[in-house]
């Protein structure tokens, strides 16, 4: 069975997603960490209220290779299709920080398999004035059989 992956970048202002493991873990304290915040608070990548913080930027973040989600032998037996969206923080270094599902397709290891696509890219960062700095990225990936 062939299959094809369809690839768009959009780079937007959002809200309310899911925290994934294996990131930045925001309930242990680092040294900018202000009592009483997260660590993504005292970073400025969250607001008070725990939404993602919109940072402006005059270049957005561009990966330096393909992204390449490998489809699951589950989701192809079961011929599941779909779109996920990811959020995603790319920091001034380039380095995938914070990796959220804005918008996946439950029980089909889809999401899984479009956050370990995403960790394997590594970015050039966002700059503002010329300097790099961190940015928020949405991704959607697009998964699709070829019959």
């Amino acid at each position: 069975m062939l299959r094809s992956f369809l690839l768009c970048l959009a780079i937007l202002h959002f809200t309310g997603c899911v925290k994934i493991t294996g990131c930045v873990n925001p309930d242990e304290p680092d040294s900018t960490t202000k009592p009483g915040q997260t660590n993504e608070q005292s970073r400025g990548y969250l607001d008070g209220e725990g939404r993602i913080k919109y940072i402006p930027y005059d270049n957005p973040p561009k990966p330096l290779s393909d992204i390449e989600p490998v489809y699951p032998q589950s989701a192809l037996d079961e011929q599941i299709e779909g779109t996920v969206i990811i959020d995603f923080f790319v920091d001034e270094k380039g380095v995938i920080t914070e990796i959220r599902i804005h918008e996946g397709i439950p029980n089909s290891e889809l999401n899984t398999a479009a956050i370990e696509a995403i960790k394997k890219v590594s970015f050039k960062p966002a700059e503002q004035a010329g300097e790099p700095v961190g940015a928020w990225v949405r991704q959607a990936l697009y998964f699709q059989l070829d019959y």
